[in-house]
């Protein structure tokens, strides 16, 4: 997936490095940014939250493995 985007914001790059100065294409361009954008932190929140839930449950893991061996 980090290829497939590092891929569109090259041909972005490129696109906006040469291509004539379009305010319409310039706002299509800005939206597709904010999509990828939000998109990207709500990947990264659905992480942290998936890690968080999973050191909770390695956490009870141990604990019931040390109170069960006690």
């Amino acid at each position: 997936m980090l290829e497939t985007i590092r891929y569109f914001i090259n041909r972005l790059s490129i696109y906006v490095d040469t291509a004539q100065p379009m305010p319409v294409v310039d706002q299509i361009v800005i939206n597709l940014m904010v999509e990828l954008i939000s998109t990207l932190a709500l990947v990264a929140q659905k992480l942290e939250k998936r890690r968080s839930r999973e050191s909770f449950l390695a956490l009870m893991l141990l604990y019931l493995i040390l109170s069960t061996t006690q």
